[in-house]
């Protein structure tokens, strides 16, 4: 079970328990390729019209904005020692992953070219483990942020630019929280039932209610916004729709699961658009023409392609349903595709990877590529072509995942994420 969303795991094993098992382990076996068999059947996508009812209230909406921190800011000086070495200004046009150099002595933060492979150190860190911060969430614009160890709820902050670090804290959760677009805010959600996280209790919000923080991680200064739900089975979700404006799903409102608009610099929110039945947003940012949304029964999951434009101009046609899947929805950054992946029991009694490209209008999840063995999605090559993902067993190899199904080795294990130099 995702600890953040509530929604089953998919077929690729959660990248955090690769890292805490496999953080120490450095050894990179000999390259391989294999190319898995293809499937012939798929769901069948339909194309519907948009679903009834609107999620608008009459009066004011049950959404409470609260300033945050209470008093000052979260702004912290830095705690560990580091060299930048070079700015992301001066890396050649083209595309990049952003890489945790742990062999080295100090560790190195790395940009390495797509496909050359060109190393390129950005950062040399002293003292400390960058591995609790390899995920793409943790990296936007020239921002990369990585989780202080436990129980300190503290981001290290290094800004790749200019060449500044400094320490931000303590925050509601530095696990399962993500970056804006340009790195400017840090969201992450709230749960004050943890018993050691006291930072995580918001004063005057009702117990059923999920609050999320949106922090600014140069002044660190934000809010706290607070949504009703349901129940714990079906919380609200929030995910970044642009640079100033957050998307929350799951918001119960009305008897109906709305969708809302959260406006981050005015504190507001609009609800143009709800569901019969709990389809949420699992996807942290979802900035392209499309918007994957899933509905995870009982660990089955249903999923429906809705348009941008059904929330923002208010017209709602050529929602596509795709009925029952066998995995979970990763959209890629620019929105234009997504990847489906998933598991399967094989005859060998151990579990397989199913995955497939979606493009559209169709999203048609064909071939449904079956890989033998488990894999671990890490991120999406910078041009979108392809994923890189890791094999689910010590030491955690890194292949590259084609459109065709081929999985290539990647002489690289701990990737944060990719990126594009225009």
């Amino acid at each position: 079970m995702d600890v953040r969303t509530g929604r089953p795991n998919s077929g690729f094993l959660s990248l955090t328990i690769a890292v805490l098992l496999g953080a120490a382990c450095n050894a990179r076996p000999a390259p391989t390729q294999a190319s898995p068999e293809v499937m012939a059947t798929t769901p069948s996508p339909t194309a519907v019209q948009a679903l009834s009812g609107s999620a608008t209230a009459g009066g004011a909406l049950p959404i409470q904005f609260v300033p945050w921190p209470e008093q000052g800011d979260l702004l912290l000086p830095p705690d560990i020692e580091v060299s930048f070495e070079t700015s992301l200004d001066d890396l050649s046009p083209g595309g990049y992953l952003l890489i945790w150099e742990s062999g080295t002595r100090p560790g190195q933060i790395q940009a390495v070219s797509f496909p050359g492979r060109e190393v390129t150190v950005l950062a040399s860190v002293q003292g400390t483990n960058l591995t609790g911060g390899l995920d793409q969430d943790n990296f936007a614009g020239y921002t990369y942020v990585s989780p202080v160890a436990e129980p300190e709820h503290k981001l290290d902050v290094f800004e790749l630019r200019e060449g500044r670090t400094w320490r931000l804290g303590p925050l509601c959760d530095v696990i399962f929280g993500n970056l804006s677009l340009s790195g400017e805010y840090f969201l992450s959600p709230c749960d004050p039932s943890c018993p050691a996280c006291a930072n995580d209790f918001t004063p005057g919000i009702p117990p059923d209610f999920k609050v999320f923080e949106v922090i600014s991680v140069t002044d660190g200064t934000g809010f706290r916004v607070a949504l009703p739900s349901k129940d714990e089975r079906d919380p609200a979700q929030v995910s970044w729709f642009d640079e100033r404006e957050l998307l929350a799903t799951n918001v119960w409102i009305d008897g109906r699961f709305a969708v809302c608009l959260l406006d981050v610099e005015a504190q507001s929110a609009q609800c143009p658009y709800s569901f019969e039945e709990p389809y949420a947003m699992y996807n942290d940012t979802v900035t392209g023409e499309y918007l994957p949304f899933e509905l995870a029964p009982g660990g089955v999951i249903y999923a429906r392609i809705m348009p941008r434009a059904c929330l923002t101009e208010g017209e709602c046609e050529g929602i596509v349903d795709l009925g029952e899947l066998p995995g979970a929805l990763r959209l890629s950054p620019s929105g234009s595709a997504m990847l489906l992946d998933g598991d399967i029991l094989s005859d060998r009694g151990q579990w397989d990877t199913v995955a497939a490209f979606l493009e559209p209008p169709l999203w048609e999840a064909e071939p449904l590529m079956n890989i033998a063995g488990s894999y671990t999605f890490e991120t999406w090559c910078p041009d979108e072509s392809c994923v890189f993902v890791s094999k689910a067993e010590t030491p955690f190899p890194v292949y590259r995942l084609d459109r065709d199904g081929s999985l290539t080795f990647y002489p690289y294990e701990d990737i944060i994420a990719s990126f594009n130099v225009p």
